[in-house]
C-alpha cells in the first residue's frame, strides 16, 4: 500500500512540473526580453527599445532567430503531448501502459533537447552577433523551465 502512495505521490509530482514548466516555455516564448542591453531587448519575435518604450517585429530576421524559433516551437509542442500524456496517465492509471510510458519519455527528452537548443542558439549567436550582454527574463524562465522537464524525466524513470 506504502509503494502505491510513493507512486501515485511521483505521479502527481510529474503532472505538476510538467504543467509548470509548459506555462514558464510558453510565457517565455512569447516574452520579448531574451537577451538585453542598456538600450533594449531582443525576443524571438521582437525586438524592444528601452526608450520610448515600444516593441516592433523584426524587419530583418536573422538565421538564429528562425533556428530559435524552430527549437522553440518543437519544444513547446513536444511539452504539449508530454502533459497530455502525464494527465493520461494519472488520470486513467494507464501508468502499467508501456507505449504511454515511452511516448511521455520520449517527449520530455525532446522537449529537453530543443529547449537546451534554443538557449545555446539564443545565447551565443545573440551574445556574439549583435553584442547583447545580459541574458533577460525570459531567457532564464526558459531555463528553469528546461530544469523542470529535467526533474520530470528523472522521476518518471523511478517510477
Amino acid at each position: 500500500m506504502q509503494q502505491d502512495q510513493r507512486a501515485t505521490l511521483i505521479k502527481r509530482i510529474i503532472i505538476t512540473l510538467t504543467a509548470v514548466g509548459w506555462c514558464m516555455s510558453l510565457i517565455a516564448i512569447g516574452n520579448p526580453h531574451w537577451l538585453s542591453d542598456g538600450g533594449g531587448s531582443l525576443g524571438l519575435w521582437q525586438l524592444c527599445s528601452t526608450y520610448p518604450g515600444e516593441c516592433v517585429p523584426f524587419t530583418s530576421v536573422p538565421g538564429w532567430i528562425y533556428a530559435s524559433r524552430a527549437f522553440a516551437l518543437i519544444s513547446a509542442l513536444a511539452a504539449t503531448t508530454a502533459m497530455i500524456s502525464s494527465a493520461m496517465i494519472c488520470a486513467v492509471h494507464l501508468w502499467t501502459s508501456i507505449s504511454l510510458h515511452r511516448i511521455q519519455l520520449g517527449m520530455l527528452a525532446a522537449t529537453v533537447l530543443s529547449q537546451m537548443m534554443t538557449v545555446t542558439a539564443m545565447g551565443t549567436a545573440g551574445s556574439t552577433c549583435l553584442k547583447y550582454t545580459n541574458y533577460g527574463v525570459s531567457f532564464y524562465l526558459y531555463l528553469v523551465a528546461t530544469v523542470l522537464f529535467t526533474v520530470d524525466i528523472g522521476l518518471t524513470c523511478c517510477l
